[in-house]
């Protein structure tokens, strides 16, 4: 009979940040922009940078190693992701059980379990020798869907052994070089290689032999797809290793509509009275609401946050067909003083639209969520009431605010709370600020969701057209005299 060595014991806790996401990136050639580049992730489901899944496992198993003696190598392994883990988040590991050569581990963040790690050792130590440190350095393979279904191939194996020691120095204790360089070529392999750059790593089931085949390659083949969820089962092999791994194709970025179809379905010159400032107008409803303001006659101008590029990329594109755009600067959330500097005088807005707001989550939660709740409304409350304030500074007659409030105010949504009192409080100080303030008009329509990188997941959800949808709401919209 086994005996129970060690059953729920919190091991260690720590913050990943941007980098620890480099190093890592280093050591296992992922260099997916969404775990790496925070201007590239705010534009992924998850609005932000997360951690690599396998750099999240290798930190666990040096929490263990930490508990362990030393050991032969896995005999096997099995993790599923359940959940991304953020940057500064605080994470926990703990060993829930240690039977003999199997053990249990999982990664908590907020009391809830984002990584499950089950694995046994094995008496041997296989190893894979001759690996290369280095590999050159390649871009994120692109590939549809329907590429996916059939793809097929290898990833070479590297291992850099003093960044490793650095990083992961107990980790050696446990796992055999070889095996670690497997492991990292997994991620590789997912992030890099297929899906490539729109995927995401859910988790594997991975077996270890006592002795290698030779290689220095990990191969492999995709068993299975389902289209419904983006979904894919990829069965891998190498020197040492052989398993199954399991993975999302995420959704691509929403791109908004081109200008030109824009045109199409606005009245020429009905917003030619419009001096509108678009606040957050480099992407998603601000990006379309430019685009519909700006063919209509209107006469543009859009803040972006990081995203210049993007602004870059609308402001041409309003320009090439003929319309007024020009971009700037500016961070709602800061000191208002920049956007009254960069105006200046010499152009006043009578309307303002502000989209600016932070990543949207309507994960569950257990109970109301006071740093969410903040959060929210540092940027619907505090930043909006800044900027309305600032653009007041600039003179002229009046201004026509748009404030986009949600339709989850009327039409209950799970794992909203957070979000709809901060809308809330945001309608009730639209109100104030039409008292405070008579030059000020607001106008705060409870909109539905539209397609934008925001209700973008993955499973498909039903959401507006954008385009219809806002042109609708900006025509609601009071006309500056």
């Amino acid at each position: 009979m086994q005996r129970l060595e060690m059953t729920v014991s919190a091991l260690s806790s720590r913050r990943f940040t941007l980098e620890d996401q480099l190093q890592f990136a280093e050591i296992s050639g992922d260099w997916n922009p969404m775990h790496v580049d925070p201007i590239v992730a705010r534009r992924t489901i998850y609005g932000e940078v997360v951690v690599h899944g396998i750099h999240a496992l290798l930190w666990a198993l040096e929490c263990l190693a930490h508990t362990s003696g030393g050991k032969g190598g896995l005999s096997h392994l099995n993790t599923k992701f359940k959940r991304q883990v953020h940057l500064n988040e605080l994470i926990s590991c703990k060993l829930l059980q240690s039977v003999n050569n199997d053990f249990k581990l999982c990664l908590e963040a907020k009391g809830k379990i984002v990584v499950q790690i089950k694995g046994s050792f094995s008496q041997s130590r296989c190893e894979i020798t001759d690996l290369p440190k280095k590999i050159c350095r390649r871009d994120c393979r692109d590939l549809k869907f329907e590429e996916i279904s059939c793809a097929a191939g290898s990833v070479p194996l590297f291992i850099d052994q003093d960044l490793l020691e650095k990083m992961f120095p107990s980790v050696l204790s446990l796992l055999s070089v070889g095996q670690i360089a497997e492991l990292l070529a997994t991620t590789r392999l997912v992030g890099m290689e297929c899906p490539g750059r729109h995927s995401i790593y859910l988790g594997h089931d991975l077996h270890f032999q006592e002795h290698t085949k030779g290689g220095d390659e990990l191969g492999y083949e995709i068993t299975r797809t389902d289209g419904r969820f983006s979904m894919l089962w990829l069965n891998v092999s190498g020197p040492t290793m052989h398993g199954t791994i399991t993975a999302f194709a995420r959704p691509r970025p929403q791109k908004q509509a081109a200008i030109e179809v824009v045109r199409g379905v606005v009245i020429q010159n009905e917003f030619i009275k419009s001096r509108a400032l678009v606040i957050g107008g480099s992407r998603g409803l601000g990006e379309i609401s430019a685009k519909i303001i700006a063919a209509g006659g209107g006469d543009v101008r859009i803040t972006y946050h990081r995203g210049r590029d993007d602004a870059e990329r609308v402001t041409r594109e309003i320009r090439s067909a003929g319309f007024e755009c020009n971009y700037l600067p500016f961070d709602a959330t800061t000191s208002s003083e920049s956007l009254v500097a960069q105006l200046g005088t010499g152009w006043k807005p009578n309307q303002l639209y502000y989209f600016a707001t932070p990543p949207i989550s309507l994960e569950a939660e257990d109970r109301f969520s006071p740093e969410k709740f903040e959060t929210y409304c540092r940027f619907y409350v505090n930043a909006f009431s800044s900027t309305v304030a600032s653009v007041l500074g600039l003179g002229g007659k009046n201004l026509f605010v748009f404030y986009p409030s949600t339709i989850f105010l009327e039409q209950f949504q799970e794992h909203s709370t957070e979000y709809c009192a901060a809308k809330a409080a945001g309608e009730l100080l639209c109100r104030h600020l039409e008292q405070l303030f008579p030059s000020v008009h607001v106008y705060a329509p409870r909109l539905k969701r539209m397609t934008t990188d925001q209700t973008s997941g993955l499973m498909p959800i039903d959401a507006e057209d954008s385009l219809l949808g806002m042109l609708s709401a900006i025509r609601g919209m009071p006309t500056p005299s």
